[in-house]
């Protein structure tokens, strides 16, 4: 309950009741049957796990904290969302870390993409595996490489043709081939 005075310690495998919150103060492990994974951090605050109109829709409403989402490939009819009050993420499959305080949330995806969501401005971005993004006031609401990440090349295999040998060429973080020599050997 929101009341410190109603507040019990859980127990490993005990399951959460319809309107129970989570208040993870050291932190918290919560695991699906599916075998998704939300690892809780420090003093976050984990209003709802289950969408409340399917029960068989993960949507967890995060009230303030840190979740590091190890999410099991979900239907594509039935994405899990991770819901915040400045942003919202999308996840069909996935390993992210998502942060909120307020009207602040930032998500960083390490493995795979999520669609982030700005709930203020009404916009949504990709956020692929390296990069991060931050839904809050006066702050640029766009994906960037996480600093110190790993650097990724996205190819465009539509430019160019399958025939012979090309010139590649890297436009931002698109690569693509600019033309193509007729003959493989003498280029």
């Amino acid at each position: 309950t929101g009341s410190p005075a109603g507040r019990a310690p859980v127990k490993a495998g005990q399951g959460i009741l319809e309107g129970q919150a989570i208040h993870a103060e050291r932190g918290a492990v919560v695991e699906f049957p599916d075998q998704t994974r939300l690892e809780l951090g420090a003093d976050t605050v984990v209003l709802r796990l289950l969408d409340p109109k399917d029960k068989a829709r993960k949507d967890v409403l995060l009230e303030r904290g840190t979740i590091l989402a190890d999410v099991t490939k979900q239907p594509a009819d039935k994405p899990m969302w991770v819901r915040a009050a400045a942003a919202e993420v999308k996840v069909v499959g996935t390993r992210f870390l998502l942060a909120a305080e307020g009207a602040t949330a930032r998500v960083q995806v390490e493995e795979g993409v999520v669609r982030f969501r700005h709930v203020a401005e009404k916009k949504e971005v990709d956020v692929r595996s390296g990069f991060q993004a931050t839904a809050a006031p006066g702050v640029p609401f766009e994906a960037a490489p996480v600093p110190g990440g790993a650097r990724h090349l996205e190819i465009d295999l539509t430019a160019g043709t399958a025939e012979g040998d090309g010139d590649w060429y890297a436009e931002g973080r698109v690569l693509r081939q600019r033309k193509v020599s007729s003959d493989p050997v003498s280029g």
